[in-house]
């Protein structure tokens, strides 16, 4: 098989390139066209997940294809990836501007592809089931239902642009081997030391916030991969004290990255919520019970079973589970030693913006083998594969290379053991989608077509987890090649993914597909101060109710009219 080279230079010096030449070999940066083939030009977001997934699909697309006739006077393909910052949005850079054929998007407007008509109509592709890879499926019947109904646009007759990438969420991850070596779990009950802790490996770990373990015959989720860890928000901190007198740092996240933290009260507040509530805040459709009116001297009252629609939307800012979310962070960032100085955590890291989130990951990587461990991190799951160069340098120590190291995604708390034994929920991050511009030469077209159906079979979505260390938002079984070559944070991804309730922040309601970057994160307004990260406020000397109060002050019943109902909705 060929050496397959990585397109390196811009999409405009390509564009210029590839129009001036008319035969022969050509040399784009370190890539040399052959022109006796076709080439497939696939444009990647420059972010955490790399692209060494979409070259392990490139070479393999390649070999398959070695003596197909895609175009006239051609035989064979390559597959050329250009990497680059394709956070695309329909109304800033349009995509039929681009070489790229296939473009791998994050946080883009996908109805604004639609509506500016820079997308190519891929229902077919989608629709058809893979029988070609001996699939029954199509790629359509392996989303989610929510999935479907918002990149199909909520129609009768589906219509297909573009599907997900990937799935990702803001998390704690941790450390598992420090966990086990210094006894962080918690014990069962009646088992572990005197404050409940594991003594020894042999210690039966606790339930852990789902309340179970084992694997469930019905339904085959593994209810074991949180045990021992924190039950809830108390015990949670319980574990950081531990961890602090046992000379530890409980936690680190990028002090120029303080959204991070604010986008971590996404994960929170959808667990504390539930799934069905949650969704709520996309679908304005619904009933909720848990709105807060009052809290004083720590006694919330609730607002009357409210029917939620997209008029009093802005009600939805009241949620509980904001509120518990709120709390846990600011317990987080406020809790002091007796000296006056954070106690969970280095305030010279975490609040200084030279201290990156690369910064971060490293630093977390590291900590163990230099005599200062750090415990957790705040990061999106995607921080595994942004971390390669530094795993790589690591590679000569003992248990710390990215395929054997022993680290994990913490399972988020619940506020209070009234919580403990419901069903975990997660948010993911943002919107993502894999689109093809609408221009594509028509010469072009079955090709795109080809390679877009091959990279979602279950083989390739698998190897998406065992490459990237990520997960694609689809329905596949792990094939035992990837699960074999993948690292234990990404097949404890996969697990998670597969266990919990995941809600999108995205759906087809006209609100959502036309305002959605309106809708997302956490504004406030404290007195007259507006904030958009938790952490400023909290260093302010506010406090969670002043937080939690402040999101139904900036967004008021005649903000949400302005911001959302006075327009036309489509």
């Amino acid at each position: 098989m060929k050496v397959f080279k990585r397109a390196l230079v811009s999409i405009i010096m390509l564009v210029s390139i590839v129009s001036s030449a008319a035969c022969g070999d050509r040399d784009i940066g370190q890539h040399v066209i052959d022109t006796s083939k076709s080439q497939l030009y696939v444009g990647v977001h420059d972010g955490g997940y790399r692209m060494n997934w979409l070259e392990t699909w490139g070479r393999k697309f390649e070999e398959l294809h070695k003596e197909t006739e895609f175009e006239e006077g051609k035989k064979g393909v390559e597959v050329i990836p250009s990497f680059g910052g394709y956070a695309l949005d329909a109304t800033t850079l349009s995509l039929t501007s681009q070489l790229n054929e296939i473009v791998f998007t994050e946080q883009a407007n996908y109805y604004g592809f639609i509506r500016n008509n820079t997308a190519y109509d891929i229902t077919d592709w989608v629709t058809t089931p893979l029988t070609e890879y001996g699939e029954s499926k199509s790629i359509s019947e392996k989303l989610s239902p929510w999935d479907r109904e918002y990149f199909g646009q909520n129609s009768v007759v589906p219509q297909y642009y573009g599907v997900p990438w990937y799935s990702a969420f803001m998390s704690i991850n941790y450390d598992i081997e420090l966990f086990n070596d210094r006894g962080f779990f918690f014990a069962a009950e009646g088992h572990g030391d005197s404050d409940g802790f594991i003594i020894d490996e042999y210690t039966p770990k606790s339930l852990g916030p789902d309340g179970r373990t084992g694997v469930d015959a019905e339904t085959g989720k593994d209810y074991s991969a949180d045990d021992g860890t924190p039950a809830t928000y108390d015990e949670f901190f319980k574990m950081c004290d531990k961890m602090v007198m046992d000379g530890v740092t409980p936690i680190i996240w990028a002090g120029s990255v303080q959204g991070y933290v604010t986008q971590l009260l996404d994960s929170l507040v959808a667990d504390a919520e539930g799934y069905n509530k949650m969704s709520i805040n996309y679908t304005f459709e619904g009933t909720v019970d848990n709105l807060i009116d009052t809290i004083e001297n720590g006694i919330i009252t609730y607002e009357k079973s409210t029917k939620i629609d997209e008029e009093n939307g802005y009600l939805l800012q009241k949620q509980a589970g904001k509120y518990y979310g709120l709390k846990f962070l600011h317990r987080l960032i406020t809790t002091k030693n007796d000296d006056g100085t954070p106690k969970y955590y280095n305030y010279n890291d975490s609040f200084s913006m030279s201290f990156s989130h690369k910064a971060a990951q490293t630093k977390f990587l590291q900590s163990k083998y230099r005599g200062s461990a750090i415990a957790m991190l705040i990061d999106g799951t995607w921080w595994y594969n942004e971390a390669s160069d530094t795993f790589r340098a690591m590679s000569g120590t003992s248990g710390a290379g990215q395929k054997v190291r022993q680290l994990g995604i913490l399972p988020i708390p619940k506020p209070d053991e009234s919580f403990v034994g419901q069903e975990s929920t997660l948010m993911s991050s943002w919107t993502t989608a894999v689109v093809v511009r609408k221009n594509i030469s028509p010469s072009k077209i079955e090709l795109a077509r080809e390679f877009y159906r091959f990279i979602h079979t279950d083989e390739n979505l698998s190897t998406f987890v065992s490459d990237a260390n990520g997960i694609r938002p689809f329905d596949y079984e792990l094939t035992e090649d990837a699960r074999a070559d993948s690292s234990p944070y990404a097949l404890q991804q996969y697990t998670l993914y597969n266990n919990v309730n995941m809600v999108n922040p995205y759906s087809a309601h006209p609100i959502v597909r036309n305002y959605l970057s309106l809708l997302r994160g956490y504004n406030t307004v404290i007195e007259v101060n507006s904030y958009a990260d938790v952490t400023t406020a909290f260093n302010e000397g506010y406090s969670a109710e002043d937080y939690f109060f402040g999101l139904s002050k900036y967004m008021r019943p005649d903000s949400w009219r302005t911001k959302f109902l006075t327009g036309t909705l489509d």
